[in-house]
């Protein structure tokens, strides 16, 4: 989806793989879902080689007590 393989994104975080701005909003938005232990919809714009992509996220918190839907 962001056109990086797999290795080039294992064990690192957002601020590694993506410019400071966004990664600050990619992290405040999981952080978001983790306090709130709720779902967030959201629009994400994402940098490529060819511009801002807008991406439809859907995210939520994830435990080992989650619950499958």
């Amino acid at each position: 989806m962001f056109h990086i393989s797999n290795a080039e994104v294992n064990g690192k975080t957002d601020y590694e793989i993506f410019p400071e701005e966004n990664a600050k909003t990619f992290v405040a938005n999981d952080q978001k879902i983790i306090k709130s232990q709720s779902v967030l919809k959201m629009e994400e714009m994402v940098p490529h080689s060819d511009g801002l992509h807008t991406y439809l996220s859907v995210k939520f918190p994830l435990s080992r007590y989650s619950k499958v839907f």
